[in-house]
């Protein structure tokens, strides 16, 4: 009889648990560990130069977490470090002998929430829209003026495709669109200062770019 029973409960799990697994999560997993990497044309360069094809890149690890059969939410860790021409900016009126490259090193962080849609999308692969708030903290070493830091917040909108393979990797491509604070001073035609022109240069390169991910399935 015990073993009619345990017979019986087995079977019964086996159907429940394909049944819960594709109604959250690919399989029952539903935490998937990732790293994006976002890229964008970087504007200072022409169409004619080979140099175009050398792009603005934000590396971004992060998680997922699938919510439902078509949501989940997710959060990343944001590095980056580019060069920018500061000769625009107000401090150059004033002083001669100025470097006309700085660096900017950029660390935040993201929150989004991801949608899958069309028919045949399922948390967490398939076709999807996502809504993105991004914050940073920059520092630049400009030695003539010290370390100069501030903060910067923007939102990205993306649509893509997440791709399983196999039962345990995920890749995904999408293309997006991110404005900044800098959205707020487009108008502004008077000179900015160092750390505002770096603020807009970033703004202008990361309007719009592709997104690149690798994703590991982990429970």
């Amino acid at each position: 009889m015990k073993l009619k029973f345990f017979i019986f409960s087995f079977l019964i799990t086996l159907l429940i648990l394909p049944a819960v697994s594709q109604t959250k999560g690919f399989m029952g997993k539903r935490f998937l560990i990732q790293a994006d990497l976002y890229m964008s044309r970087n504007k200072e360069y022409s169409w004619s130069t080979w140099s175009v094809f050398i792009p603005r890149t934000v590396i971004s690890p992060g998680i997922e977490y699938t919510i439902g059969h078509r949501s989940a939410v997710g959060c990343s860790f944001n590095i980056f470090k580019y060069g920018f021409n500061p000769s625009s900016s107000i401090e150059y009126m004033y002083q001669d002998s100025l470097p006309t490259k700085l660096f900017m090193n950029g660390t935040g962080g993201s929150l989004y929430i991801k949608k899958y849609i069309f028919r045949n999308s399922h948390a967490p692969y398939g076709s999807f829209i996502k809504a993105q708030f991004d914050w940073s903290k920059i520092l630049i070493d400009s030695k003539n003026f010290g370390i100069l830091s501030d903060y910067m917040y923007g939102i990205k909108f993306e649509f893509g495709y997440d791709y399983i393979i196999g039962n345990q990797f995920r890749i995904s491509w999408g293309t997006y669109l991110g404005v900044t604070n800098e959205l707020f001073r487009i108008f502004n035609t008077q000179r900015t200062n160092i750390l505002l022109t770096s603020e807009r240069k970033f703004y202008k390169d990361f309007l719009i770019g592709t997104k690149i991910s690798i994703g590991f399935l982990a429970f």
